[in-house]
């Protein structure tokens, strides 16, 4: 289990501040210190670059692992219990609980996080850091190993997008049946919307890419990479760029008043609007006392989730049973297959 926390580096008396060294790190729990991964070079990639200084800490507790839904049969399966098994022996135990978040905490940090160009070379970075003794080839031609990195990226992307539907649906409940358009046109908007302000005020705006939507869909990022190996040198700009987009999508979703299912979460018709987001996100991670602000709503979230997450209720000989309250939302609707 990992603890993330968030700092500015110094004091800021306004977010209008000229630093630009907002920090996001990874600290280590009790775990035995991981040596050899340690001494060994990582390869740096292209991201947007933002140096660490956290100290303040937060516990984030491990997401359950997610059930997919198979298009064609519509059963349920976990990865154990479908293609793990085809993974080399040594590489079962680790590859979900260890290697999948080191190679999220990577992508995430990239600009661009739907080309699958980049996938060999941290797919490789992530193997090697975990598991240094066995020089794997990520690259072997057939491996086994790369179909399932870019399933477990496929997946993480695909809650992305059917989490940001789940909360803009829950918002759209309260809101009345003939006010939804307009409600949903209103928050589209750019330069105050509620998808994309903490305080969406149309005579003054506060809280840029800080809305409840984005905070609850960058969650899911968060909670992916929880036991990475990795200490990234780089906010996670580009995981941050995929959840605007995907709240954007969501509320468009409801531009009619009623909700129409809109296009897949894919690179086909969101790569574009994600890169859009970027430079924004770039703007903010000038401005450390938001980033701060955002990231520490992010694991504030995250920490309420799990107080949340259990459901007492009463066995059929009177006893309480204590257990997880619901399964994770499948994510059938916008899943994609390797």
């Amino acid at each position: 289990m990992q603890r993330y926390a968030y700092q500015p580096k110094s004091d800021l008396v306004s977010d209008d501040d000229g630093a630009t060294n907002p920090a996001f790190k990874k600290m280590l729990t009790a775990r035995a210190p991981q040596t050899a991964v340690k001494e060994r070079t990582i390869r740096k990639t292209n991201s947007v670059r933002v140096p660490f200084n956290a100290t303040e800490k937060l516990q984030v507790t491990p997401a359950r692992t997610s059930k997919a839904t198979s298009k064609t049969s519509g059963a349920t399966h976990t990865p154990s219990s479908t293609a793990l098994s085809t993974l080399p022996e040594w590489a079962q135990i680790d590859f979900q609980s260890r290697f999948v978040p080191t190679l999220l905490a990577l992508l995430g940090a990239q600009d661009d996080v739907w080309s699958l160009k980049m996938l060999p070379s941290l797919a490789q970075q992530a193997a090697d850091t975990v598991w240094p003794e066995q020089q794997y080839d990520m690259k072997l031609a057939g491996n086994p190993m790369c179909k399932r990195a870019r399933q477990a990226v496929y997946d993480w992307r695909s809650s992305v997008g059917s989490t940001a539907v789940k909360a803009v649906q829950v918002a759209a409940v309260a809101i009345p049946q003939s006010k939804r358009a307009a409600w949903a046109t209103s928050a589209l908007r750019r330069d105050y919307g509620e998808a994309f302000w903490a305080n969406p005020d149309a005579n003054g705006p506060t809280g840029s890419l800080r809305s409840r939507y984005i905070i609850e869909v960058f969650a899911v990022y968060f909670k992916a990479i929880v036991d990475s190996e990795i200490e990234s040198e780089s906010y996670p700009a580009g995981a941050l760029a995929l959840s605007v987009a995907a709240v954007e999508r969501a509320f468009k979703m409801y531009i009619s008043g009623e909700f129409v299912q809109g296009p897949k979460f894919t690179m086909d018709y969101y790569g574009t609007t994600t890169t859009d987001w970027l430079t924004s996100v770039a703007l903010l991670l000038r401005k450390p006392k938001r980033v701060a602000a955002l990231t520490n709503e992010v694991l504030a979230l995250i920490e309420s989730q799990t107080r949340r997450a259990v459901a007492v209720s009463m066995d059929d000989v009177g006893g309480l049973v204590v257990a997880e309250a619901s399964s994770p939302p499948s994510f059938e609707d916008d899943a994609e297959e390797a």
